[in-house]
């Protein structure tokens, strides 16, 4: 039981971390591009999630 409290609690924390490291915000005065396998996408003044490895922003 113990175990697999650990293992969830474990994969729960790694959920959290990509969740927040894949979430990207953008001030109002600049645009940020997001490329990957869908072409380019433009955020101004706002956020996106991003999966990494495979978008890139710039």
């Amino acid at each position: 039981m113990p175990t697999t409290l650990i293992i969830v609690a474990a994969v729960a924390i790694l959920i959290i971390l990509l969740a927040t490291a894949s979430y990207k915000v953008c001030p109002a005065d600049r645009v940020m591009v997001i490329t990957g396998p869908g072409g380019r996408r433009f955020v101004s003044g706002g956020s996106a999630f991003i999966i990494p490895f495979i978008m890139r922003v710039d």
